[in-house]
């Protein structure tokens, strides 16, 4: 797997972003899944797509690709790994078509985790964990957004 940036890295671009250009949460989710989207875009156009939704700007940032890639995907899966999550998470799963979303893996050309940021910190669940197992014997093109968290985490 190659990395673009360190977890500490990220991190600090994240907060001087939002300090230096006074962006607000939603203005750097929309940035940040522009930007991942457009450097994805080829694995995602004519593409079935896979989102994997943590319930953080994580996964926001995965909604916010998701949406965007809408015209351009072959079809479009939205996987939420957990039921609830904050309020922009909520928010931006509500403008997603409910067609999209799916309640396990589904057979896909590429998959985007999203599922934890860079502050994740502890265990994760036997359900988490059996699922990010079943994801890695995936034979697909797999992207991460911050952190590669069905990938590495088990």
């Amino acid at each position: 797997m190659t990395s673009l940036y360190s977890m500490t890295q990220a991190a600090k671009m994240d907060h001087s972003m939002i300090e230096r250009f006074s962006l607000s949460e939603e203005k750097l989710i929309d940035c940040a899944a522009t930007l991942a989207f457009e450097f994805s875009l080829p694995h995602i156009k004519d593409k079935r797509v896979l989102f994997l939704v943590g319930k953080g700007n994580n996964g926001s940032d995965a909604l916010k690709m998701a949406e965007l890639s809408l015209g351009v995907a072959d079809k479009v899966y939205v996987f939420p790994l957990f039921e609830g999550g904050n309020e922009e998470n909520m928010r931006r799963r509500s403008l997603l078509p409910s067609s999209l979303f799916v309640s396990d893996i589904v057979d896909c050309d590429t998959i985007v985790d999203a599922v934890f940021g860079f502050s994740f910190h502890g265990k994760l669940d036997e359900r988490v964990e059996g699922i990010f197992s079943r994801l890695e014997e995936c034979d697909c093109y797999k992207i991460a957004l911050d952190v590669p968290s069905a990938f590495s985490y088990h």
